[in-house]
């Protein structure tokens, strides 16, 4: 799967090519009966995309380098690489008679 490096947000067709990257989607799974820690297991995947240095309260430094590995497909696009609109810009046309 690509997506934006940016924000690691969906692709636009906007997204430069230096922004695009190429990530990988996984299904956590779980050994507990009943999936009970699969929603915790989710949430930590989802937080670490988001980290980056030091891991705080750890002795020692821990470099998360989840940032290309998702739980789900990114379902926003960023907001540099967004469609905007410019209500100043006005465009006057004229039809020529000949």
């Amino acid at each position: 799967m690509d997506y934006d490096s940016s924000c690691n947000g969906q692709l636009s067709p906007y997204t430069s090519a230096d922004n695009t990257k190429h990530g990988y989607i996984i299904v956590p799974s779980t050994f507990m009966p009943n999936n009970m820690d699969l929603d915790e297991i989710t949430q930590w995947w989802k937080d670490s995309t988001n980290m980056s240095g030091q891991a705080l309260g750890v002795t020692g430094k821990v470099a998360y380098t989840y940032r290309n590995i998702f739980v789900a497909q990114p379902t926003t696009t960023c907001d540099g690489s967004a469609v905007k609109t410019d209500p100043t810009i006005q465009i006057q046309m004229s039809a020529p008679t000949e």
